[in-house]
């Protein structure tokens, strides 16, 4: 049996909408990491061959003109001028894979938080300045767990990439006798490669971190029965208040449809239980129109008002019952009771006449 302040009841709709304008949401950095990723390596294919080609244009270029500066004319403003050149050029080939690595790190952000803007997550928290605290998020069981992916992310990129290059380390000495433009290719299809089993160790990761994420959020999110029935309370209103509320309303209700009564031209009884005023004015009504109807206690006062002000009653238990349950104040009745509504009608006009 679960104590009441032990959280164990899932998180309400409310509660997932107060700790989203908080900021509080599910996101995984690691699957953040991963597209980002395999952005860059979709994009480094479709644009490789352009910058392996032009860096390597700058730098034979920026060698070349290093080769025909003699010792007495090279002075630091020229080699200065010579490495900015070469920079800024390779910045401009390099602009389009970094804009659109931007972008792409902007879209999947906003993916993940469902476009979600927030001031609240850069408000100062003065009890995350304590020290105690710090202490406590710092061997949390979450920091931990962080900890440990971290630590073995690291791990197995570092040995992909090792394997990596203890494979292509034979190559490196026949490379040292290649030119330059056939070197950048090979050394470029290795970084490729080595970024796709980057990738690939990321997905999988990822793919386990999205699991673990999604359970620690939910587990956080959890409330206790005591904070559901206060939610419940705020969002739907003490019922008790509500109950009154509801009581009011009847009451209001009752004598706005009592006021109404000395307008009617009949009043239909049951005798006891059911009373029903109807209202007929053949210029301005299209159909007979209920002005009140009441059971028991409501059923004698609009029978006590009809005496008053002198309205005809009549009894008709059928009518009056059908009248009572079929009927809503302030409309016409149902077209079924059309016939009979119109000869007790007729009735009281011919009263009314032989008067």
């Amino acid at each position: 049996m679960s104590q009441s302040g032990e959280k164990t009841e899932k998180a309400t709709s409310k509660k997932r909408k107060d700790e989203r304008e908080r900021g509080n949401i599910l996101k995984s950095h690691d699957i953040s990491t991963a597209l980002i990723l395999i952005a860059s390596i979709f994009t480094l294919k479709l644009l490789g061959d352009y910058i392996g080609k032009s860096m390597t244009e700058i730098f034979s270029e920026s060698l070349s003109n290093a080769g025909n500066i003699t010792s007495k004319a090279l002075t630091i403003p020229l080699a200065q001028n010579t490495l900015t050149q070469a920079v800024i050029s390779g910045m401009k080939i390099l602009l389009p894979f970094f804009g659109v690595v931007v972008i792409a790190t902007i879209a999947i952000q906003l993916t993940q938080t469902r476009f979600l803007f927030t001031t609240k997550t850069l408000s100062v928290k003065f009890e995350r300045i304590s020290p105690l605290s710090g202490f406590k998020r710092m061997f949390s069981v979450k920091s931990v767990a962080e900890m440990v992916k971290s630590v073995m992310k690291i791990v197995i990129i570092l040995l992909a990439v090792i394997q990596e290059v203890i494979k292509d380390i034979n190559e490196v000495p026949f490379m040292l006798n290649l030119p330059l433009v056939k070197v950048t290719p090979i050394l470029f299809a290795n970084v490729l490669s080595v970024a796709i089993k980057c990738v690939v160790i990321l997905i999988l990761i990822a793919a386990l971190d999205i699991f673990y994420q999604w359970w620690s959020f939910e587990k956080e999110m959890k409330m206790t029965k005591q904070e559901v029935k206060e939610e419940t309370k705020l969002s739907e209103g003490n019922p008790q208040t509500k109950s009154r509320i509801q009581q009011k309303q009847r009451q209001m209700s009752a004598m706005r449809m009592m006021a109404d009564v000395p307008k009617a031209d009949v009043v239909i009884t049951n005798p006891t239980h059911f009373a029903i005023a109807l209202r007929y004015r053949s210029k301005k009504d299209k159909a007979p129109v209920i002005l009140a109807k009441g059971q028991d206690y409501l059923a004698q006062r609009i029978k006590e008002i009809a005496r008053e002000n002198h309205i005809v009653m009549i009894e008709n238990r059928p009518l009056a019952r059908s009248l009572y349950e079929n009927g809503k104040i302030g409309k016409a009745i149902p077209t079924n009771l059309f016939q009979a509504v119109a000869e007790v009608l007729a009735y009281v006009a011919k009263m009314k006449k032989s008067r």
